[in-house]
């Protein structure tokens, strides 16, 4: 088996679309140029897609995402009490979520 077969098909970009690829390749640009949000584990750094959104985002082995918001590397969240996700200052959590989690 070839190591491309082995690794997680979430973070096989050869299975990305043409739009996921150039999101990918902007991610890599910008972590060149940008630092991490602050708190963002370097620990496993890659980059995934996610199958059912084909959001693509930078994680790492904490399970962080961050994402380019206005061009600037940001943390990504995913609420685990209403499962809305979005960028901390813009998240809207469901109205059967009653506390911010962070």
């Amino acid at each position: 088996m070839s190591l491309i077969n082995s690794i997680d098909p979430e973070r096989n970009e050869a299975k990305f679309n043409l739009g996921q690829q150039r999101i990918a390749n902007q991610l890599r640009e910008a972590m060149k140029k940008q630092e991490l949000p602050q708190g963002f584990s370097k620990d496993g750094l890659h980059i995934r897609q996610e199958k059912l959104s084909g959001m693509v985002y930078i994680s790492n082995n904490a399970k962080q995402m961050c994402r380019l918001n206005e061009g600037i590397l940001d943390m990504y969240y995913i609420c685990p009490k209403c499962g809305n996700d979005g960028f901390k200052n813009t998240i809207r959590h469901s109205s059967r979520c009653d506390e911010i989690i962070w």
